[in-house]
């Protein structure tokens, strides 16, 4: 009985060291492989992984670190602090997986969309700008996105030169989801114009919205000069931009 106690404990022992010194990149080939994410090296242990070229689709992400939680493993549901960074993006949160969905906790990012998004026109330039993103609860199952919450604020359109004819503003918004995609929403107003705009994103890319009330003829003159449409005071211009 002794002997057979001391087997089962080495045994034990050796399949716990195992697990410990498992390199992640097995972790990744039996957890992210499946869904369709690539990296072009991934290095570390399943308790300190770093992935370096992560792609999703046609998304790209230069540098990916995350810690797995060892307690998380023992309740089933494994859970990784993540820590982004590509250039001028950063984002840092914890992202939990289980069978069948993924949630994210606590998820704070600058996110700059001209290093991530192709898209052209007068309005191109004010992706230069950061979208600061912070507090970010969200959950993806089977139906895509099922739940997203956060706060976002976008001061790009206030790179806008209006000629001298007033200010647009900086905007503040919520992340949600949209038909099972992740959505931005914000606005913002100033005394010369108030502002809407909706993005909702997919692998590919995404599709956005601005919409616009001029307060003054100048503004509506400075308006359709950016690309905006329509008639009197209200303005519009949508499109597509993607990765």
């Amino acid at each position: 009985m002794r002997l057979m106690l001391l087997a089962v404990t080495a045994f034990l022992a050796f399949a716990i060291a195992a697990i410990a010194l498992a390199p992640a990149r097995l972790a990744h080939d039996a957890l992210l492989a499946p869904h369709g994410i690539s990296a072009a090296s991934v290095s570390g242990t399943i308790w300190n992984a770093r992935w370096q070229g992560l792609a999703y689709g046609r998304m790209r992400v230069r540098e990916v670190q995350a810690r797995l939680s060892a307690l998380s493993v023992l309740g089933g549901a494994p859970a990784f602090a993540f820590t982004l960074a590509d250039g001028r993006n950063r984002a840092d949160g914890l992202a939990i997986l289980a069978a069948d969905t993924a949630e994210i906790r606590d998820v704070s990012a600058r996110l700059v969309p001209a290093s991530a998004v192709l898209a052209a026109g007068p309005l191109a330039h004010v992706l230069d700008e950061p979208l600061i993103i912070s507090q970010v609860q969200g959950r993806f199952g089977p139906r895509g996105c099922e739940a997203l919450a956060g706060s976002v604020r976008f001061a790009g359109l206030t790179a806008l030169d209006t000629q001298g004819a007033g200010r647009f503003p900086a905007m503040d918004g919520v992340l949600e989801c949209a038909a099972g995609l992740p959505a931005i929403r914000l606005q913002g107003e100033t005394g010369d114009v108030r502002a809407e705009a909706f993005m909702r994103f997919d692998t590919a890319g995404g599709t956005w919205s601005l919409t616009a009330t001029s307060r003054t003829e100048a503004m509506t003159l400075a308006l359709r000069a950016a690309g905006l449409e329509g008639s009197g005071s209200d303005l519009r211009a949508e499109g597509t931009a993607s990765w």
